[in-house]
């Protein structure tokens, strides 16, 4: 279901026509920023007390919501790295440029 707006540049000020695409709330969700609560300060890499590494996990469209999870790794770059590839992966034209990882 579409009927959103999405600022391709992620910038809520810049309403100029060809910054807007139309979009679902699930494509708009992965042109967003990393969380202000987030304590990685990398998108979908969260460190799991129990194994004592981080935990990739990536939000499947179409599957009602469902979690699909893309595994542990020692670092939250290595785990970022996942979301990213399995984000690119799923939907690129809006997977955003600032949530790639550094090179």
């Amino acid at each position: 279901m579409r009927g959103r707006l999405d600022h391709i540049n992620r910038d809520r000020l810049d309403n100029r026509l060809e910054n807007l695409r139309e979009c679902s709330a699930s494509e708009n969700r992965m042109n967003s920023s990393v969380r202000s609560d987030c304590i990685s300060g990398l998108k979908a890499a969260s460190f799991d007390r129990r194994t004592g590494r981080y935990k990739a996990v990536i939000r499947m469209t179409g599957r009602g919501g469902r979690r699909k999870y893309l595994g542990t790794y020692k670092t939250a770059e290595e785990a970022h790295r996942a979301f990213c590839k399995a984000s690119q992966e799923r939907s690129s034209a809006f997977f955003s440029e600032a949530t790639k990882p550094e090179a």
